[in-house]
């Protein structure tokens, strides 16, 4: 008696990612393991093979999971890979110092760095930082390194006299999400100068 066992097909199959994976972008292909359920029976690693697909930058990745042996046909599922997040490290300097009172007439230069929660993931040269006051921008800079220098000159006349809270945004990438920081200054009136002129 002869008889043909047909492989069956993974059409439905259940795809089981494995919670404990931190799905956050790393700079290399995030595989994360996985469970296949077919019919309510947990299927031996031995009876399909795992792609994955997408899988390195932030956004929506693939699993297919492709029948061997007694299975046949592929089962596909994704899953997300999230940005990593930053901080945005910034203070205020006037010629070299750190401070946060300033005059008139002086240039209040802020420098910073992006520290982003996942070791070696760093910005990217190009990135944007903007020095911004309520809603009008005061200076941009590229992010050089993981690190970036603002200037603003005070005579511009967009920030009036007296205290700020600034804002430092850094615009993120495909794969670090966008940061901001405050930073507070103070702007004084310069003094003027009067000459008296001498009596008699």
């Amino acid at each position: 008696l002869k008889f043909n066992v047909t492989p069956m097909p993974m059409d439905g199959a259940e795809i089981v990612l494995d919670s404990a994976v931190d799905l956050a972008y790393t700079g290399a292909g995030v595989t994360p393991a996985v469970t296949v359920i077919l019919n309510g029976k947990t299927l031996p690693v031995s009876e399909y093979d795992v792609a994955y697909r997408n899988n390195i930058d932030a956004g929506t990745a693939t699993i297919a999971i492709t029948g061997k042996g007694n299975h046949t046909g592929t089962a596909t599922t994704t899953f997300n890979i999230a940005k990593v997040t930053a901080d945005v490290v910034a203070a205020a300097h006037f010629e070299g110092h750190a401070q946060s009172v300033f005059t008139y007439g002086d240039i209040i230069t802020v420098k910073g760095s992006i520290e982003t929660t996942s070791a070696g993931i760093d910005p990217t040269f190009g990135e944007t930082v903007l020095l911004m006051y309520t809603d009008t921008a005061l200076a941009s800079a590229e992010v050089q390194g993981n690190t970036f220098k603002l200037v603003y000159n005070t005579t511009e006349k967009l920030l009036p006299i007296g205290p700020h809270c600034l804002t430092v945004w850094y615009s993120g990438s495909k794969n670090i999400e966008a940061a901001s920081t405050a930073v507070d200054v103070t702007v004084d009136a310069r003094a003027l100068n009067v000459a008296r002129a001498s009596a008699g």
